[in-house]
């Protein structure tokens, strides 16, 4: 009322960082302090879209804890990153991704506002936590954010409340896992997206190939090496127009898609850093996708007529450079597998064939699975010794 001019996003913005929240991260003996379970759902709440968007704005996001979908690593040493931390580079304040030791040496020791961020990973996050975002998810329609079943129930007496949902209109089709999206979106951007910013002189026209992308809540962020400055790449009506295919293919779960400039050179990802849920890395162009099919499929061609009539439902669906996902049309196909003698062991044969260590790949249930782009029937016609 004493500033009628006065801008109100800049208010909001200030509002927002006088009320910041602000925690120590360590106790006297430096023992970690994780933050509460309303932080953590505040979180989640936010990036994975479990909240509308005008009832998160009306309070300061908690801010003092992130739970990343893989595993990070420490930018100074390597270990595996716990936080992320404010350090000072010539000058200017950096954000780092730090390990404990590095955390305690270098980072602040201040969680929320604008010091660090606790890195809380998924298997990290508490029963009551993920209980109530089943049931969010599960009121929305939506499958669960872990990739797998619903968590049970839990006692929530005494827990915080639940940030309340906008309810959505539940789709005809069931909804799709973590890995089933994962996989669409890494498809989408390498035969719909890519292809589409080149042939449209998009700003990522010939640059898209040398930007990370992965899935955060309900956005797939483009990290690129080209700043825009104040401007967006993706504001465009072409670009509106992708993230209605974006909406699409993934069944509502992905629909805005993001992109965040980064001066520093991506790291080639380490084998043992990849997850299920990788969408896309630069050093993914260099695997023939078309040579590991055949390859596998000939492998497979001397399995036991039993093994092959199991994996004969399974379409290799996506390859990265270190891992590959087959698909499954549905629930008791994948379920086929693991059930029928030899052919889990086979199959994992098979792709050890090609990737020369420890197989690395998932099964997951896509009910378009024969017609994803790129998808290959494991077995092939004639291969089969005579199967129907």
């Amino acid at each position: 009322m004493e500033q009628p001019d006065a801008d109100v996003i800049d208010l909001i913005s200030r509002f927002h960082a006088e009320f910041a929240v602000r925690m120590a991260g360590f106790d006297s003996v430096g023992n970690p302090i994780p933050p509460p379970d309303s932080h953590v759902l505040d979180h989640l709440a936010r990036a994975w879209d479990l909240t509308d968007d005008e009832g998160a704005g009306d309070r300061p996001a908690a801010g003092t804890v992130v739970c990343p979908v893989e595993e990070l690593e420490c930018e100074l040493c390597g270990a595996p990153a716990r936080y992320e931390s404010p350090l000072v580079v010539r000058g200017e304040r950096v954000r780092f991704e730090l390990c404990l030791g590095c955390m305690q040496e270098h980072g602040d020791p201040v969680l929320g506002g604008s010091g660090s961020v606790y890195l809380m990973y998924f298997d990290e996050v508490s029963a009551a936590v993920r209980a109530v975002c089943d049931e969010i998810c599960t009121r929305k329609g939506r499958a669960s954010i872990w990739g797998g079943a619903p968590t049970a129930q839990a006692d929530k007496d005494g827990g915080y409340p639940p940030t309340q949902p906008v309810d959505a209109p539940a789709s005809d089709a069931p909804p799709l896992d973590a890995v089933a999206v994962a996989v669409r979106l890494r498809s989408l951007w390498l035969e719909e997206f890519g292809p589409a910013f080149d042939e449209h002189d998009h700003d990522l026209a010939e640059v898209w190939q040398d930007c990370e992308v992965r899935r955060l809540g309900p956005d797939l962020v483009v990290t690129g090496p080209i700043s825009f400055g104040d401007g967006d790449p993706f504001a465009d009506q072409f670009s509106q127009r992708l993230g209605v295919r974006l909406t699409e293919r993934t069944l509502g779960s992905v629909r805005t898609l993001r992109y965040e400039h980064s001066e520093r050179r991506l790291k080639t990802p380490q084998r043992s850093r990849t997850s299920n849920l990788d969408v896309f890395h630069p050093a993914d162009l260099t695997v023939p996708i078309e040579k590991i099919a055949n390859s596998i499929s000939a492998r497979l061609a001397d399995a036991s007529d039993t093994a092959k009539g199991a994996l004969s439902g399974l379409h290799l669906a996506a390859v990265s450079r270190h891992r590959i996902w087959f698909a499954a049309a549905s629930a008791e196909v994948k379920a086929t597998v693991g059930t029928t003698p030899g052919a889990a062991a086979e199959l994992a044969l098979a792709v050890k064939a090609v990737q020369r260590k420890d197989p690395l790949y998932d099964i997951f249930v896509d009910p378009e699975a024969a017609s994803l782009p790129n998808a290959t029937a494991l077995v092939q016609k004639g291969h089969r010794h005579g199967m129907a």
